[in-house]
């Protein structure tokens, strides 16, 4: 599977979560991205994303084909959080950053809680 932005360029980068500091992409694209300010998310945080869930031994297949090959998606979700589901949509309140990875032979998508990763920025002094 691969994202296409707006501008027509992929928006993932593949990883071996085996072996996460090997990019499996050609470098020189990942760089090509950053330098043209098509990526969203960079290289390094690709790459501390592929260790923090190899760390943690999502290691596993694809649950849907089987398949060992994932990249991580260029960017991040975010999900809103809300108290009743009968009270509409929220924006602004409290939510879920997960990063996200994609299986390269089905398109399957899972989900990362950034914060339960480690990876989630925080506040300073409080």
């Amino acid at each position: 599977m691969t994202i296409i932005d707006n501008d027509n360029t992929v928006s993932m980068i593949k990883m071996d979560f085996k072996h996460p500091d090997r990019n499996v992409a050609e470098e020189s694209k990942a760089a090509d991205r950053q330098a043209s300010g098509t990526t969203v998310m960079d290289e390094e945080k690709r790459k501390q994303i592929a260790k923090a869930l190899t760390d943690r031994g999502v290691t596993m297949p694809c649950p849907r084909c089987g398949n060992n090959s994932f990249s991580v998606v260029d960017g991040y979700f975010n999900h809103s959080l809300q108290s009743e589901i009968s009270g509409g949509l929220s924006i602004g309140g409290p939510s879920i950053p997960a990063a996200v990875t994609a299986c390269n032979q089905c398109g399957f998508m899972a989900q990362h809680a950034l914060g339960v990763l480690g990876l989630f920025p925080t506040k300073k002094g409080g």
